[in-house]
């Protein structure tokens, strides 16, 4: 590790150690204090004891405070990201502290599971589609030609201050705003919902 040599036992207590700090981390108590909850699956790659890789699915959440203060809440491995799953992983946060009264938004990646486990634990939460879903949602709608178009518009959309007013004329410019042709409404209807 490193370039250096280590013994079978001094990787033995390494590895104790951080097991131990990992379970502190996960049954330390959590403030109510996050105004923002950010949710999402995330996948990745794990060596097993059979050194074989495999794919894993690990649940994360991650809070910012009034002060603007950011930290990872908590992660689990899990089977998938069934409602099951994320309810499990969710009480958790709420038995932990996380109890929602100061929460203004949940930011999700939008996925089903996760969708019907947030009313059973945070119902008066308003939930969010976060940008990057949002725009990988777009784009798996657009074609190839159309895609920098659509990458312009959308950068326009993300920092606006204030909603505008967009009234689409008869060529799919609009007046006052970008807005989308009227050739790509035929394919927003098939999007899926933020």
């Amino acid at each position: 590790m490193l370039g250096e040599t280590y013994s079978a036992q001094t990787i033995s207590n390494i590895t104790r150690q951080l097991d131990t700090a990992v379970q502190q981390f996960h049954r330390g108590p959590l403030l109510d204090e996050y105004l923002y909850l950010f949710l999402d699956g995330i996948v990745l790659k794990v060596r097993d004891s059979a050194r074989k890789v495999r794919r894993r699915m690990i649940l994360v959440a991650y809070g910012v405070t009034r002060a603007g203060q950011r930290r990872v809440l908590a992660y689990q491995f899990a089977q998938d990201e069934s409602q099951a799953a994320w309810e499990q992983f969710l009480q958790d946060l709420f038995l932990r502290g996380l109890e929602g009264k100061a929460l203004q938004l949940i930011v999700s990646d939008g996925g089903k599971g996760l969708q019907a486990a947030l009313p059973f634990i945070f119902p008066n939460v308003p939930v969010q589609r976060c940008w990057a879903h949002k725009l990988r949602n777009i784009a798996d709608k657009v074609s190839r030609q159309e895609g920098s178009c659509v990458a312009g518009a959308s950068a326009c959309i993300a920092p606006a201050v204030k909603a505008r007013p967009s009234v689409p004329s008869a060529t799919g410019s609009s007046t006052g705003s970008t807005a989308a042709p009227t050739r790509w409404l035929v394919w927003s209807a098939t999007s899926t919902p933020c």
